[in-house]
């Protein structure tokens, strides 16, 4: 009852990388057939040969990405993988809104007998809150054809700087 509460930790967000893909975080979602890690890694290996390999995964501490599969698969591609801490898994919480935000969007569409994909294809091009992009432009210098109609010059690839000031702005918000 008179016990001293322990302190939240102080939130230390991960630096902003210079490129698109170059940190990707990452988190489980029900909608996977599967979760044990050959599955993970499966969909892993199928997102790094589309969009490149990254230089770092952050991954919560779950038993899939703890396992010497993971390691192995970590050092077979290349690339350095970090775990949120065990205590703390809301500096993991950015992959987590993701997922969040795509069960949303998920169960919305197949409420509606909508096509899922379809519904993630307008989200990926829906300019972010407080960013003057959409993820889809900041990942591949592009907007994406959707059903909306659009000007074919809109849909001609653009190489602008990384929008790393404007994360780096809208990170602390």
């Amino acid at each position: 009852m008179f016990e001293n509460k322990q302190q939240k930790e102080t939130l230390i967000p991960h630096e902003v990388p210079d490129r698109p893909w170059a940190k990707v975080g990452t988190d489980l979602c029900n909608f996977l057939e599967s979760t044990k890690p050959k599955t993970v890694i499966r969909k892993l290996r199928a997102l790094f040969a589309r969009y490149g390999i990254p230089d770092t995964v952050i991954s919560d501490n779950g038993p899939q990405f703890s396992c010497n599969e993971f390691a192995k698969f970590a050092t077979e591609w290349e690339f350095d993988h970090k775990t949120s801490s065990p205590t703390y898994p809301q500096s993991n919480g950015k992959a987590e809104q993701a997922v969040k935000t795509a069960k949303r969007l998920m169960k919305r569409a197949r409420k509606d007998n909508k096509d899922i994909y379809m519904s993630i294809l307008d989200f990926r091009n829906t300019p972010t809150e407080g960013m003057s992009s959409s993820p889809s432009q900041r990942l591949m210098c592009r907007r994406t054809k959707t059903r909306l109609p659009i000007s074919w010059s809109l849909l001609k690839p653009h190489i602008p700087l990384f929008a790393s000031k404007e994360i780096e702005r809208n990170k602390d918000q």
